[in-house]
């Protein structure tokens, strides 16, 4: 199907202006078009268009004596159904580029996944006879958004505004998909029943089928396998690649319901020096159950430990403490990170405070300590939401 080009409402951001202590206005300006595309068109995608009303569904039969007849039915859609288990039918980016006014830095491009690549699956017999406000769908949301790659370019003759590309970073992902979907309805339904194997005078077999949008949802889990980093000397033409890739804590064959089976174990590199750099991470826990933050973070060279930092957290789940230590030990003989995240990690004492964290009642950060020394003092404005000052 060819593509349709229009206009589209919405608010992007065009440029952010900052000023700088040394006075220098830099003004940071976006871009949301195609940088291949001679014709200047805009990278936006939108697969449906919205359906706020839609009639006209007939089902048509021969009612004797009078030949055929039909039943109607009018829906209400609503507008963000079709393309967003959200709710909001957005319009979806694939690319984005960064490009700076008052200093000389080139520019940056983002390449995103979007519904161009991954549209959302008609589940329907006939789908050009189905009002899209009746299809249903599954839903593929959750194979958009990825950042696949980062672009760097900078200016290699100022004179004509010439830049080339000197770095790039790409990157792979892993979805582990489950077998057994669930479904929603949508924002507004009338009812929901179909009447199969329907025989009409003719002998014609047909179903009646009376819905709205029903998305099907897959559970799932998202990994980054690897990133890629690419760099170029621009006065040696010297090129480097750098390849990080990941394991993960749960069940490696295919996608599990665990909490814990997106949470990084391990990010593995090779330095310029040749050696195998890796960092190991556990992660604070309520019970079985893994949060975001990070509980230990021991970086290994070689079967020795460069650096080794503990963190602490309080009730109210923010880091109250840091810890550092180990550095100079052997790894493998000293230390067990579990490979399960419900196990738990043996380490040397890692004991040595480093930095102190202090809040107020309502979470914001009041003091920062560096080795029993204020590193740091907030006062809190806006009702408590933001820091004012910092002395």
């Amino acid at each position: 199907e060819d593509n349709v080009i229009q206009p589209w409402c919405g608010l992007r951001i065009a440029s952010i202006t900052s000023m700088p202590e040394n006075g220098m206005q830099i003004k940071k300006n976006y871009s949301y078009k195609i940088s291949s595309d001679t014709l200047n068109r805009s990278s936006g995608v939108i697969w449906r268009l919205p359906y706020y009303k839609y009639g006209g569904y007939h089902c048509y039969e021969t009612v004797a004596p009078h030949g055929e007849a039909y039943s109607e039915m009018i829906g209400i859609g609503s507008s963000g159904i079709p393309s967003s288990t959200s709710g909001d039918l957005n319009i979806e980016y694939r690319e984005v580029w960064e490009s700076y006014s008052g200093a000389v830095n080139g520019k940056i491009g983002y390449f995103y996944d979007s519904q161009y690549e991954f549209p959302d699956i008609e589940d329907c017999l006939y789908p050009f006879f189905v009002p899209n406000g009746l299809k249903t769908l599954t839903s593929r949301n959750y194979k958009r958004g990825h950042l696949k790659k980062k672009w760097y370019f900078g200016f290699i003759d100022l004179d004509n505004n010439e830049c080339s590309v000197y770095k790039k970073e790409n990157y792979d992902y892993s979805i582990l998909e489950s077998n057994s979907p669930t479904f929603s309805g949508p924002l507004y339904s009338v009812c929901d029943f179909q009447e199969d194997n329907k025989v009409n005078s003719k002998g014609e077999q047909y179903a009646k089928t009376y819905t709205i949008n029903k998305y099907k949802l897959i559970p799932y889990n998202k990994r980054i396998k690897s990133e890629t980093v690419w760099e170029k000397d621009f006065y040696t033409d010297a090129e480097s690649e750098q390849t990080v890739s990941y394991t993960y804590y749960g069940e490696e064959g295919g996608y599990s319901a665990n909490p814990w089976n997106s949470f990084v174990r391990t990010k593995s590199y090779v330095n310029s020096k040749g050696q195998t750099v890796t960092v190991y991470y556990t992660y604070y826990k309520m019970g079985n159950i893994p949060l975001e933050q990070k509980e230990l973070e021991i970086t290994v060279i070689d079967d020795v430990v460069v650096s080794a930092r503990r963190n602490v957290y309080g009730s109210n789940h923010k880091l109250s403490q840091t810890f550092t230590g180990c550095v100079g030990m052997q790894f493998s003989s000293n230390f067990t990170i579990p490979m399960n995240i419900q196990g738990s990690a043996t380490y040397p004492s890692i004991d040595k405070k480093e930095y102190s964290y202090r809040y107020d009642s309502q979470g914001n950060i009041v003091e920062i300590r560096f080795n029993e020394r204020v590193l740091a003092s907030y006062v809190g404005g806006y009702k408590g939401k933001h820091p004012i000052i910092e002395a």
